[in-house]
């Protein structure tokens, strides 16, 4: 039998992402000195931002919010996991969502027949931004157009999944807080258990 093996480096690194995501927004939920409610409403803030139509300025609504919310009418969210949950809507997930709330608005307002595929979407992308823009003046140019053209349906279907969503996280990251402390302190209370169970054996030697 060969000789045990040297403890060497973890294999498995997290990569830059998610300890961004484990130090900046897991641990602030989990470890606040705030109630549950404080970080649920948080969470519940990001999403609503995330999901209005309002591409590029989410956390300016974020930071608004927390600012009224806090200063003027004593109504308090964690701000740090507000301001990451609205990064649930970015370059890569808006035109999908935008086309779910096109559909969705289309449908609530009864036009079954008037449905335009996603390839229309990627068509006025590219169609709409100047040859030589940079990427973000794309995304831009192309919101402009787009609730130009469709902003009614956009505006109308993107209500019910915002508050849907909005209120799921709420109540998700409720539960999840709440069972995470409850957790913690059923493994202090059997720490400290030990502890005075060791103690009172330790007393009870001649």
């Amino acid at each position: 039998m060969g000789p045990p093996m040297a403890a060497g480096p973890r294999s498995k690194r997290r990569s830059p992402l998610a300890r961004l995501i484990r130090y900046r927004l897991h641990i602030p939920m989990i470890r606040s000195g705030h109630p549950p409610e404080h970080t649920a409403r948080g969470v519940m803030m990001g999403l609503i931002w995330a999901f209005v139509p309002l591409f590029g300025l989410q956390m300016g609504g974020v930071l608004l919010s927390w600012t009224i919310g806090s200063r003027m009418i004593g109504w308090r969210f964690a701000l740090i996991p507000a301001v990451a949950f609205t990064w649930v809507t970015n370059i890569l997930t808006i035109v999908p969502v935008y086309y779910v709330y096109y559909i969705t608005g289309q449908l609530m307002l009864g036009h079954w027949n008037d449905i335009a595929g996603y390839d229309a979407f990627a068509a006025l992308f590219a169609s709409t931004a100047p040859s030589d823009a940079g990427f973000f003046e794309a995304v831009w140019a192309w919101i402009e157009t787009l609730l130009t053209y469709w902003g009614v349906p956009i505006v109308l279907g993107s209500l019910p999944w915002t508050i849907i969503i909005a209120a799921g996280g709420y109540r998700l990251s409720l539960n999840f807080v709440r069972a995470y402390r409850r957790r913690r302190a059923e493994r202090m209370a059997r720490r400290a258990g030990n502890t005075a169970e060791q103690r009172g054996e330790e007393a009870s030697e001649p």
